[in-house]
């Protein structure tokens, strides 16, 4: 591997230099960006005076963050009386989890330049920093450090696969980012072994993802809340497509109106990727009979008093954003898209709903995608008449989805609990004896 200095000059003077001036440029032309860059210092110089432990936790964004939360819950039970700050690279994921409820204050981590890294430490005096999953920032790290404040990696895995991943000096930079935590927690084996592999020297323990905990937190809420009630759907199989694109909604219509020709046995709730108005328009030139989700729930609020009829034979298009994890709660299948194009979406919400999930052939880039489908009970197709074949099978045998949809079940509950171990960890890494003080003072969120 490459020695530090190496690294650190070249990350320093040419990397970072060029990137941040490209950056200047671009945020010109792109007003969240732009909006990010002027932000990120108020909102920093806004945080109040320390008085208290304080925790900094890093996300690139929304998904990251969801990985995040079930661990600063559970650091809220354990010890409430602290200050949690989350900070974001994303304006997406800011925008989005600035109001969630178990922080104090939600930040900009700045561009990482050496003086961004060095003024961000300095006003905010964090005692714990959590990085989530794998966006490290060198300078802050070593800033961080500096100030000798506790830096963790929970829910580590392997950085995307790229060109320049697999060069020396990527694995040397990552590399000497890693050995900058106290511990690092991976989610699993494999990604423990490619830390190993590339000399990572601080300590680490090999876990699971924790988002399997937020899964089932929000899979009981989900069962118990349903958007659509169980009465308007029971005349049929119910197949939710989770962030399809036009490949995936193509198969499945295709597979659908053949299945249905004679009878209508399946409805599909499509949930786009991107629910835009010409997305929403050619879904609904797939089928005879279709409904918009805003439609459906104005109908159901208002009481419609032809709504059964209108629905028995409708597919529902869901025209909103935020939908996704409370309809696999009305699936009794789920089909995952994305597996056509850049890689499929997340596997784990529908399986923790306890349904069988189906997807197009790419999952490579999604360990729980890998190992549902080595445990068949993630099914993956290449075109529409091995979709109409599986799903046949499925709608025929209701014994078989049950079979199928526990053992996705099971693979997220045998894979939860990871959030409590690295929250009861890392306080009690802090300081034993304040640890051990408050910890039978625990407190419900």
């Amino acid at each position: 591997m490459i020695n530090f200095s190496f690294v650190y000059f070249i990350y320093n003077y040419l990397i970072i230099s060029i990137s941040y001036l490209f950056y200047k440029i671009f945020i010109l032309f792109n007003k969240k960006s732009f909006d990010r860059e002027n932000k990120w210092r108020d909102l920093l110089y806004s945080v109040p005076e320390k008085n208290k432990l304080r925790i900094l936790i890093h996300s690139a964004s929304m998904g990251e963050f969801e990985q995040a939360k079930p661990v600063i819950e559970e650091i809220r039970k354990i010890y409430n009386d602290c200050e949690i700050m989350a900070s974001f690279f994303s304006p997406s994921g800011y925008d989005n989890q600035k109001n969630y409820q178990y922080i104090n204050n939600a930040l900009y981590l700045p561009i990482d330049t050496e003086s961004n890294a060095k003024e961000f430490v300095d006003i905010l005096k964090p005692d714990i920093a959590i990085f989530v999953r794998y966006d490290l920032w060198l300078n802050t790290l070593l800033a961080l450090n500096k100030a000798n404040c506790k830096n963790f990696l929970i829910c580590a895995a392997k950085p995307s696969e790229n060109w320049f991943s697999s060069k020396k000096l990527a694995k040397s930079y990552f590399m000497h980012s890693y050995n900058q935590f106290q511990h690092i927690f991976t989610v699993d084996a494999i990604q423990t072994k490619y830390l190993q592999s590339i000399n990572v020297t601080s300590p680490i323990t090999t876990l699971s993802d924790t988002r399997s905990d937020r899964i089932l937190y929000l899979v009981n809420i989900a069962q118990s809340q349903k958007i659509i009630t169980d009465e308007l759907l029971n005349n049929s199989v119910n197949l939710v497509a989770g962030s399809s694109w036009q490949k995936d909604e193509e198969l499945i219509s295709n597979a659908v109106n053949i299945i249905n020709k004679n009878e209508f046995k399946i409805r599909v709730i499509y949930t786009p990727h991107l629910p835009t108005l010409n997305n929403i328009e050619r879904i609904k030139s797939y089928h005879k009979n279709t409904i918009l989700l805003s439609d459906l729930l104005n109908k159901i609020e208002n009481n419609s008093p032809f709504l059964e009829q209108e629905i028995a034979n409708s597919h529902i298009i869901v025209d909103s954003i935020g939908k996704l994890l409370k309809l696999y709660a009305n699936a009794d299948i789920a089909y995952i898209g994305g597996a056509f194009g850049s890689g499929i979406h997340s596997v784990s919400e529908p399986a923790g709903y306890g349904i069988p999930i189906i997807s197009g052939p790419d999952i490579y880039k999604m360990p729980d995608a890998v190992t549902l489908n080595k445990l068949n009970s993630l099914k993956t197709i290449s075109n529409s008449n091995e979709l109409n074949e599986i799903l046949t099978q499925l709608i025929n045998d209701l014994e078989l989805r049950q079979r199928i949809g526990l053992i996705n079940q099971n693979y997220i509950k045998n894979n939860s609990g990871s959030s409590i171990k690295i929250a009861e960890y890392i306080l009690k890494n802090n300081n034993w004896n304040f640890y051990e003080s408050n910890r039978t003072h625990t407190r419900k969120i």
